[in-house]
């Protein structure tokens, strides 16, 4: 496994050895634990379209540091892992949309915009912030 810093996404990639001998390069999405016992990698295919394809992977670190990866024991351990990784991400999610929000003013009307899809939430907030410069 190899892992390299992107300097544009700011995140880590690694690539992986596939089954049949390719290899496929993955973004690290995040590093969790289920009942602080099994540890898990929520990976992204680095070429894959949509942002919000993950997949899982359990693995274990070795004495040296080295990571293996293994397979799920069965269906109820990777349901264990989606459930909490599911629930870390929707947190993240919020979080980071609660502190967007933190000073912005949204009307009704833009509130309403973001949810019915017509404007992006960064396309109003850069439409604030233009807004804020030229008050000054």
């Amino acid at each position: 496994m190899k892992a390299k810093e992107d300097q544009f996404r700011e995140s880590v990639r690694i690539t992986l050895e596939l089954f049949d001998g390719t290899e496929q390069e993955y973004e690290i999405v995040g590093i969790f634990a289920v009942d602080n016992h099994s540890q898990y990698m929520a990976l992204h295919p680095w070429d894959h379209e949509d942002e919000a394809y993950v997949q899982l992977v359990p693995f274990e670190e070795g004495q040296d540091g080295e990571v293996a990866f293994r397979d799920f024991r069965d269906e109820k351990e990777y349901q264990q892992a989606e459930a909490v990784f599911q629930e870390m991400f929707t947190q993240d999610e919020e979080e980071m949309f609660r502190e967007e929000l933190a000073g912005i003013r949204l009307s009704e009307e833009e509130v309403e915009e973001i949810l019915m899809g017509e404007k992006a939430f960064e396309e109003i907030v850069m439409n604030k912030n233009v807004e804020e410069m030229e008050g000054e």
